[in-house]
């Protein structure tokens, strides 16, 4: 590193003709000038959009460079600016800086772990794309105020790092966007308050298990607290915190946990309480088959959920079959799912996978079931193995069903003396293609 600064600021030198080095450094710490250049260096600063004084006067004068009476750097502005390359580590030379605005550039590689300096106010990285895991050391910066941090929009992966519960003061906190797993770690409810936060956006990531409820606790403080929370598009699943019922719906808290795998389980308290929340779109819920009688959990108050139970038909059209509690004994074969509305929690509607019920004997198409009937089918397929279209052919209109080997239906298909069906989107393995009329059964092989 120190031989390439060398070559370097010897260039540097020569094309500055009349201005030397200490002209350059002149009322600016050597240490800072060293980490800048270098900062030029491995971004590609002579392809920046603007890169006017850079290398060719005092450091005060270099586009988006701020020196304080101390002849420190204290801030880099540098935002859309094409900046191509990965950030240097000498960037925690630049121990005075204070704000480092590089969002929307094209940077790649990982955050280094020495921009952990401890007086960080503002770090605004989105928009590159950064890759590998958050450094732990970004929870060094526990003297900032009103702080400011935003990683999102990158490719960024890993655990969330619990030392970011040591971040002091901070109104923003967004690692949005990114490829986050993990469970979030409780430390982040010791995040220091501002007037006006912190905000927490960790959306459209891959986290997954429970809310903490420390992220309640922050949002009870009295003089600040969480001013808002978006676990958006996660994993997220378990019982909302009752914590969260504590908060004052007059702090104007904000809360988005929408597009995860939660239920009914404290959803209600949430509905009551923070009528703001958005909470739709929860993933599918399982739906189970135990002697012949069909049941899910969909959490919450039992006498507050109503649970519509539909059935195929035989076009494939979906009908409401009766409108009753969480188990419901089906009388016919067909294939089933269930809706849930709750009477409080009223922004959600929770649906069930599809499952396949037999009658007799009721039982889920298990692949011993369809293999024991396989020698019974008077339809003809081809070719089987099968690509991406399968030919069939039979006697007059036949609506035909794809299981898996779960069985769970796939597709339904009308066929009318002869037809074909799509499996190019199907992925390769044992499939069972049944007769709805009479249940007769063939197996498919799809390769791919």
């Amino acid at each position: 590193m120190m031989k390439k600064k060398s070559i370097f600021f010897g260039l540097v030198f020569v094309t500055c003709s009349n201005i030397s080095f200490n002209a350059i450094a002149q009322a600016t710490d050597v240490q800072d000038s060293l980490a800048l250049v270098d900062l030029y260096i491995s971004t590609n600063g002579p392809g920046w959009t603007t890169n006017t004084n850079w290398l060719k006067g005092p450091v005060s004068t270099w586009y988006g460079i701020k020196v304080g009476d101390d002849s420190r750097v204290w801030q880099i502005g540098l935002t859309n600016n094409n900046l191509e390359g990965s950030i240097p580590s000498s960037i925690g030379d630049l121990t005075s800086l204070n704000n480092l605005y590089l969002s929307g550039n094209n940077l790649t590689g990982s955050i280094p772990p020495e921009i952990g300096v401890p007086y960080f106010y503002n770090l605004y990285l989105n928009g590159n794309q950064l890759s590998g895991s958050i450094p732990p050391e970004l929870g060094n910066h526990s003297y900032g105020y009103d702080s400011w941090y935003d990683l999102s929009d990158n490719q960024l992966s890993g655990s969330i790092p619990p030392e970011l519960g040591n971040l002091g003061s901070v109104t923003w906190l967004n690692l949005s966007n990114n490829q986050l797993s993990g469970s979030i770690p409780p430390e982040l409810g010791s995040i220091g308050v501002t007037d006006y936060g912190p905000n927490l956006d960790l959306s459209n990531n891959l986290l997954s298990g429970t809310i903490p409820p420390e992220l309640a606790n922050i949002a009870t403080n009295s003089w600040g607290g969480l001013a808002s929370l978006d676990l958006s598009y996660n994993q997220l699943s378990g019982s909302i915190p009752p914590e969260f019922g504590n908060i004052d719906e007059d702090r104007g808290f904000s809360l988005n946990i929408s597009s995860n795998r939660f239920t009914f389980d404290g959803m209600e308290l949430i509905a009551e309480k923070l009528p703001g929340t958005q909470y739709d779109h929860q993933k599918r819920i399982p739906l189970h088959l135990n002697n012949g009688v069909l049941s899910a959990s969909a959490g919450g108050t039992l006498s507050n959920n109503t649970y519509k139970w539909y059935g195929f038909r035989s076009n494939g059209h979906a009908r409401v079959i009766v409108t009753g509690d969480s188990v419901f004994h089906p009388t016919k074969s067909g294939v089933y799912y269930l809706r849930v509305f709750n009477a409080v929690a009223t922004g959600l509607i929770l649906r069930s996978d599809t499952i396949y019920y037999r009658e007799p004997p009721a039982t889920v198409a298990s692949e011993d079931n369809l293999q024991a009937n396989e020698n019974k089918t008077l339809f003809m397929i081809y070719p089987n193995p099968a690509k991406d279209i399968l030919h069939v052919q039979t006697n007059g209109n036949t609506s035909f069903s794809l299981l898996n080997q779960n069985g769970k239906i796939l597709l339904i298909k009308n066929v009318n003396g002869s037809g074909t069906i799509d499996v190019s989107k199907i992925t390769a393995g044992v499939y069972y293609l049944i007769n709805n009329s009479n249940r007769e059964v063939k197996k498919i092989i799809v390769e791919k």
